[in-house]
């Protein structure tokens, strides 16, 4: 059985689950993502639903949305039903992870102290912004702002110096 484990976990890298958070309901609109994110690893990012992309077919999945700051507190979760996504709605959440279904693990525990900021910002128009080369503090002053802008007219200045696309 450990082999097992040691695999999934080999796969689980391998294969490029990424973590939303978005500004508004039903997994639209502005967003940040945590790409290529393991299984119990906190996407620490806030909005009112978070989405799981480019989940292996076959997979099954839990998604949870936290709200009592980063991955802690009570939340909601949705299964992905072996679909590539998963959307959790119904909430402010403040981050996300996954799950395996059927594992050991104490359904929904949250994290214990693995976290990822987001990595990238992008606006419903399809401009992305690297966020990499930001602190934890410049991520927290600049993404309030950025959330609320549309597209690249309402992004703040100093996130136009971190357009990609």
């Amino acid at each position: 059985m450990k082999s097992f484990a040691a695999i999934l976990s080999l796969v689980a890298a391998a294969s490029a689950i990424d973590l939303y958070a978005f500004n508004n309901y039903n997994c639209g609109g502005t967003w940040g993502r945590c790409a290529n994110i393991n299984p119990n690893v906190c996407c620490v990012g806030s909005g009112f639903s978070v989405q799981a992309k480019g989940i292996p077919i076959g997979w099954h999945i839990t998604l949870h949305g936290r709200s009592g700051g980063g991955c802690n507190g009570g939340g909601a979760t949705n299964t992905n039903q072996g679909q590539s996504h998963v959307c959790v709605n119904g909430g402010f959440y403040t981050g996300s992870f996954y799950t395996f279904n059927g594992k050991k693990r104490a359904a929904g525990a949250a994290p214990e102290s693995e976290c990822q900021r987001p990595d990238v910002l992008g606006f419903a128009d399809g401009t992305e912004y690297d966020l990499t080369s930001l602190t934890d503090d410049e991520i927290d002053a600049l993404l309030p702002s950025a959330f609320n802008a549309t597209s690249l007219a309402d992004a703040p200045e100093e996130l136009k110096l971190l357009q990609i696309k």
